[in-house]
């Protein structure tokens, strides 16, 4: 069996689409179980509507927000299936992308996380996943010059897919589907839930890295609307969650001196793509990018006094 746990906030647009979409593109034995985490709107509703007529739906309403890590935390703790698959609702089915994800899992022993490629809902491939931070000039080089390249190049030419799927790889997938085998995340601790909201994607990758398991990129295509829940939220909250979580998880898996060495190429990468953007004339895209910078700008100074009293 397979577990698929979705995780709603606010979610009543998608959800439906979603559960649909997914049982109409599998074969395989699944359960849906769906934590809800004190929606407002008619999320809950939707899914009760759903259950009267598919039996293999499980609802688990939260009394508050308790966070994206920990709601996944309480599916996997009612999931059934050997292997659990974590899912956004603001995804959309368009082919069974479960049968080969199983596969790959049950072939080969140092994949520990098998995810699809994304898809835009007009087709287009969606940065889908980065390698993990090394140094500062790695960062740079990824986020300026390979993620984009990857993107908006390399995906759009002919057959360019083919040198990123069905392969293995040191990095991480966005959370938005990822398969997993039960037993192994349950014996590394269960889902990261250390923070409320961003970045346990990138955690999920650096415990599997210890653990020397690689992700691996299946050849099947899911679409994402992406980030539906963020719209709802305050103005900020993302750059804010985002670029500390990731300071946090850096510190706490490389150390202080590696932590501040990969910020600072973060906050270099955003002030040259905040360039590239006034370049391009792209207005929107130069204020993410200053805020961006500005956060990461902070963060590098505050780690760079706390490596000085280290070192005095």
């Amino acid at each position: 069996m397979i577990s698929v746990i979705i995780v709603t906030w606010n979610s009543a647009e998608y959800i439906e689409k979603c559960i649909e979409s997914l049982f109409r593109h599998s074969n395989e034995d699944v359960e849906v179980i769906v934590i809800d985490n004190d929606s407002n709107d008619k999320t809950t509703e939707i899914v009760e509507k759903l259950m009267e007529s598919r039996s293999h739906i499980i609802l688990i309403k939260n009394k508050e927000n308790i966070g994206f890590g920990k709601a996944n935390n309480i599916g996997l703790e009612r999931a059934r299936g050997e292997y659990c698959v974590f899912l956004n609702p603001d995804v959309f089915f368009v082919d069974n992308i479960f049968s080969e994800m199983v596969k790959i899992l049950k072939k080969d022993e140092s994949v520990g996380i098998v995810s699809p490629v994304l898809l835009n809902a007009d087709y287009s491939v969606q940065g889908f996943y980065g390698k993990l931070p090394t140094n500062g000039l790695s960062v740079i080089f990824e986020e300026v010059l390979i993620r984009p390249l990857l993107i908006h190049v390399v995906l759009k030419v002919k057959n360019g897919r083919r040198l990123i799927v069905g392969k293995k790889t040191k990095c991480a997938s966005i959370g938005a589907a990822q398969m997993i085998r039960k037993n192994e995340l349950i014996d590394l601790g269960g889902y990261p839930d250390r923070f409320f909201l961003y970045a346990e994607d990138i955690e999920l990758a650096m415990r599997y890295e210890r653990r020397h398991k690689n992700l691996y990129i299946s050849n099947n295509t899911l679409i994402h609307y992406g980030g539906k829940s963020e719209e709802l939220a305050k103005p900020g909250l993302k750059v804010h969650h985002m670029t500390r979580n990731i300071n946090h998880l850096l510190i706490r898996y490389y150390g202080i001196k590696k932590a501040t060495e990969c910020i600072k190429g973060y906050y270099v990468s955003s002030i040259i793509k905040r360039c590239l953007a006034r370049i391009l004339r792209k207005s929107n895209l130069v204020k993410q990018y200053r805020i961006y910078a500005a956060a990461y700008r902070r963060i590098y100074d505050y780690n760079t006094k706390i490596q000085k009293k280290h070192n005095e």
